[in-house]
């Protein structure tokens, strides 16, 4: 009993800066008895040190008689946590199930807290959150059979990391917060508390919040005379300065972050703060001081593939070449910008789906391993007659089975041949009839887009000469949505009406930044969704005719501008109505004459030819007519009907 409670002290009080060779010498000289403690302080010391040394001494510990059931619990944490470093997911998972086997058995509660710990980070370093929270809570729901605070307060910040990677922030604040509450806990896990929740509260947009809990953390970690995490909490109070438009301060902050940052050796940090960096010099105009720390992060990331940071790093210096009116280096950056982005939101997704594939085919290898196990045990009680006649009336059955099924799978495959060319006579015949008119349909719809992208162009441009740059940032961003759901509609000659009523959205969110609150829009869609989603209706159809209303109608009105765009079922007939309060037809030709050496919109005629050539391809027409509204003959706007057929 005495040797086996002067185990349990060396244990848990040994000095982590042993001197490995030292220890090595001792353990080779040592009794049988004395090994395995030797052998759990030479794993522990080498745990970050040399790779070898951890596994051949711990392997040595579980193979002694004499080892103590805490020491082997340790042991497998340690290897566990070491396999997890090194991405070896599967040897974590089963070591840290073993370590909870062990722990339960032996009634050793702290260390099974310990391990469903171990277990939890696992889960969550591969983006398990599930599983990860249900181990962390297996934890929690032990904490009340110890007295350990450390040990609660680790758990908490565990429970806390998870609910703040899955973007559930006030959970993750409440279990931070309970930290707060412990008394006597080392001063590390108040630090890292604080620290998490200034992060949190700027998630949250609540800057005043993340100050206070930046400055706790920043008191906290210079008493404990600690420099971990440190850097963050600079740059949280920097960037709740920015938001606040406090830009001295945050200035002030960011660059004790960035020292911190480059003391740290922190490559991510440091490219994060010259981003913010560059960002406050932009927001406060001080140009010339904001393209040096861009490019400093952006030649930090050609190295290293931190794409979260070079998304950043992108929208800053395309914000700062659209400022220096550098129109062909802001396009450059916005594109790669759009590009990283949308990389960064598909590698989430194909993680997403590489894991749930793993776990399936983990599963699928479980279910087909207990089957055969069962069809083993089951065979071996069979006589070997029953057998031999089993196994023929099963080879005779399968090659039946084999044959009858090659027949009807060469049928089916004869059927379907048939049904396939007799439809490509079909197709054959009437694409002869289309071919000409499809062909010019898409040369005319080419033309369209880049008709209607120069328009928003010059949108841009208005709104910059008028030095309006926080719409003309807003202009750009909706923008670029607007581009790329045109670029992936241009591919198709038809879209659903959901679509469409998207890209016009959209399209009049640009026009409302331009024209500001004289402006006025009254867009409906008496469609439900399934409606909105089966209807098919010609790509980018729409649109000219609400940018001839905007340009030609209500652009040279005075006074409050009404634009009405209304989707309507009539009869079998998609209706939609475009009617404005502008200026009127005749109004509008006439101050078309008189500037046409300026760019007046996309052409009536341009328009009118694309319905004919859509309608020499549709059995069913597509029906317009436009009319001008008149009060006491004086004209008071214009109202487009164009009725679009449905398929029944």
């Amino acid at each position: 009993m005495k040797r086996i409670l002067l185990l349990l002290f060396v244990v848990t009080n040994f000095s982590l800066c042993a001197n490995v060779d030292s220890l090595i010498n001792e353990y080779n000289q040592s009794t049988v008895q004395n090994k395995p403690l030797i052998a759990f302080q030479i794993a522990s010391n080498s745990y970050k040190v040399n790779d070898s040394l951890l596994l051949f001494y711990t392997n040595e510990l579980f193979k002694s008689s004499y080892t103590h059931d805490t020491l082997i619990i340790d042991a497998l944490l340690l290897k566990a946590k070491f396999f997890r470093i090194n991405q070896k997911n599967d040897s974590s998972a089963l070591l840290s199930e073993e370590a909870i086997i062990k722990a339960q058995s032996t009634n050793n509660i702290e260390r099974a807290i310990k391990a469903y710990s171990n277990y939890g980070n696992l889960e969550r370093s591969i983006g398990n959150f599930d599983k990860s929270l249900k181990l962390f809570n297996k934890a929690d729901s032990l904490l009340q059979y110890t007295n350990n605070d450390n040990l609660k307060a680790a758990i908490y910040n565990n429970i806390g990391i998870v609910y703040t990677s899955n973007e559930d922030y006030k959970l993750g604040a409440e279990f931070y917060r309970k930290i707060l509450k412990i008394e006597g806990i080392e001063l590390k896990y108040y630090s890292s508390a604080y620290t998490n929740l200034s992060g949190i509260y700027t998630k949250l947009q609540q800057y005043d919040s993340t100050i206070y809990y930046g400055l706790k953390a920043i008191e906290l970690k210079e008493q404990n005379n600690s420099t971990k995490g440190l850097a963050q909490a600079y740059n949280n109070i920097a960037t709740a300065y920015i938001e606040l438009a406090s830009f001295e301060s945050a200035l002030n902050w960011i660059n004790k972050a960035l020292n911190q940052y480059e003391i740290d050796n922190s490559i991510p940090g440091i490219i994060k703060a010259n981003n913010n960096l560059g960002r406050i010099y932009i927001l406060t105009q001080k140009y010339g001081n904001a393209l040096p720390c861009l490019l400093k992060a952006q030649s930090l990331n050609k190295d290293n593939n931190y794409h979260y940071e070079a998304i950043h790093t992108n929208k800053y210096l395309y914000q700062y070449y659209q400022n220096q009116e550098l129109w062909h280096k802001a396009f450059e950056h916005l594109l790669i910008y759009n590009e990283l982005n949308e990389i960064h939101t598909n590698e989430t997704k194909t993680k997403a789906i590489k894991e749930l594939q793993v776990k399936y085919e983990t599963n699928n290898l479980k279910k087909e391993k207990e089957i055969a196990q069962a069809n083993e045990t089951l065979s071996n009680l069979k006589l070997q007659n029953n057998k031999k006649r089993l196994a023929f009336m099963a080879i005779f059955g399968l090659v039946t089975l084999c044959l009858l099924l090659f027949i009807f799978t060469r049928l089916q495959i004869i059927r379907k041949q048939k049904v396939k060319l007799n439809d490509a006579y079909a197709q054959l015949e009437e694409s002869k009839k289309n071919e000409l008119a499809v062909s010019n349909l898409k040369a005319l719809q080419s033309q369209m887009n880049p008709h209607f992208i120069f328009n928003a162009l010059n949108s841009v441009q208005d709104l910059v000469l008028l030095k309006d740059i926080r719409n003309s940032n807003k202009y750009l961003g909706k923008f670029s949505d607007l581009i790329r759901k045109i670029l992936l509609s241009s591919k198709e000659q038809f879209i659903s009406l959901a679509e469409e009523i998207e890209m016009l959205s959209l399209y009049l969110d640009l026009e409302k930044l331009r024209f500001g609150d004289e402006f006025k829009v009254d867009f409906q869609c008496k469609l439900n969704e399934e409606q909105q989603e089966n209807i098919e209706l010609p790509a980018m159809f729409i649109q000219p005719y609400i940018e001839n209303a905007i340009k030609h109608g209500l652009f040279h009105k005075e006074g409050e501008k009404q634009l009405k765009v209304h989707f309507t079922i009539e009869e079998d007939y998609l209706k939609c109505v475009i009617e404005d309060n502008g200026i009127g037809q005749k109004k509008a030709n006439e101050l078309k004459q008189k500037r046409l050496h300026l760019h007046t919109g996309f052409s009536t005629e341009a328009i009118n030819q694309r319905i004919r050539l859509l309608n020499q391809t549709l059995e069913r027409k597509i029906e317009y007519r436009i009319e001008d509204l008149k009060e006491n003959n004086t004209p008071k706007g214009t109202k487009v009907t164009l009725r679009f057929p449905i398929e029944k």
